[in-house]
């Protein structure tokens, strides 16, 4: 009988030790596919923030290329203005009123075709090219400018023959329709 108890001991303890392990083994596979998820989520973790630095590196690339032009256009609008436009030296100013009214009238064809595009006269206004506006554009930072009905070009930058000219002459004779005169 206690050899049947012994036994008996023996053949319960089986299954049982059976179970324990099984159950650690269920435990280690169970914890498998964990460890596969958590390192399956920090690879996607790393992922995900790739691209939101590069999204980072690209929005700073992107303020850096807009403050170039906006710190272009601060250093011209730094230059003192009056109503009608920038005031200029009292010898700036005074050259340019001695020059007013000369010049020269635009070729006929140019003239033609900037009143078909603007659907006005420009009979009146007048075109400076020499030495004297090429001085008082460069002195006022300019490539050309209008006041009243007279247009001031600095050297090489009246070309009313080239699209570039001719975007330059249509610009400053907006400023002349602008200034009503």
């Amino acid at each position: 009988m206690v050899q049947r108890e012994a036994m008996e001991d023996e053949i319960a303890t089986k299954p049982i030790a059976g179970m324990v392990q099984r159950e650690a083994m269920e435990d280690e596979i169970a914890t498998k596919p964990i460890a596969g998820m958590v390192q399956r989520e920090a690879m996607e973790d790393e992922i995900a923030t790739k691209p939101i630095a590069g999204m980072v590196q690209r929005e700073a690339m992107e303020d850096e290329i807009a403050t170039k032009p906006i710190s272009g256009m601060v250093q011209r609008q730094a230059m003192p203005r009056s109503e009608d436009g920038f005031d200029a030296s009292a010898g700036v100013e005074s050259e340019i009123n001695s020059m007013k009214g000369g010049g020269q009238k635009m070729d006929g064809a140019i003239q033609a075709k900037m009143e078909s595009a603007f659907g006005a006269d420009f009979s009146n206004v007048n075109i400076h090219t020499g030495s004297k506006a090429s001085e008082v554009s460069e002195s006022l930072g300019a490539e050309a400018f209008a006041t009243g009905n007279d247009i001031f070009f600095r050297e090489g930058n009246y070309n009313p023959d080239s699209h570039k000219g001719q975007e330059l002459l249509g610009h400053e004779l907006t400023h002349v329709l602008q200034q009503g005169s």
